[in-house]
């Protein structure tokens, strides 16, 4: 677990997670996006709905297993898609602890999750922390090295930010998502 024991004002560590979730409620199925997540619950982002269900629920989630993309050269990172990661379905219960009908977000905690998805979970965040230090390194050399600029463009496709936004955009969205993620 990655409790925070080091200054954090979070709990838990959190990584962006731009992928959807399953959950049941009144006896069908739904999908609900997701913003980021940790080993103490999600953050999810309703939609055109400012509904989300007040009892606790089933969720599943799929979570993939992203290498050091730091171990890799251009080539390598060209040939990746998000299809060759190996995935983990993590099936939960959460409850609803926060509800923004502005921004259309659910914070939702986690009630019931096997130690060993909660160790997933941990090991997603800190790899995805990794990869995005990586990036965020990658893009203060594009100036230097046009390589890094097609490496920062391929991983930031592959972690979910995509391929096509601007770099000093990029690097604005990551910074910030990076501070906020672990200390606000």
């Amino acid at each position: 677990m990655l409790k925070s024991n080091r200054g954090y004002q979070r709990k838990y560590l959190r990584a962006p997670y731009r992928f959807e979730a399953i959950y049941s409620f009144d006896g069908k199925m739904h999908k609900v996006s997701c913003l980021n997540i940790s080993e103490g619950g999600m953050l999810l982002h309703l939609g055109h709905s400012d509904f989300f269900p007040q009892q606790e629920i089933h969720v599943l989630l799929s979570l993939p297993q992203f290498p050091p993309f730091k171990n890799y050269n251009l080539e390598k990172l060209k040939d990746f898609s998000l299809d060759l990661f190996p995935k983990k379905v993590i099936p939960a219960k959460i409850k609803l602890v926060r509800l923004d009908k502005t921004s259309r977000t659910a914070g939702v905690q986690f009630v019931q999750l096997l130690a060993p998805h909660q160790k997933f979970i941990a090991e997603y965040v800190e790899s995805l922390l990794s990869n995005i230090i990586h990036l965020l390194t990658l893009i203060d050399s594009v100036n230097f090295d046009q390589e890094c600029l097609h490496k920062a463009r391929n991983i930031s496709h592959l972690i979910g930010y995509g391929a096509e936004i601007k770099i000093a955009q990029l690097r604005q969205i990551i910074t910030h998502e990076y501070r906020s993620l672990q200390w606000l």
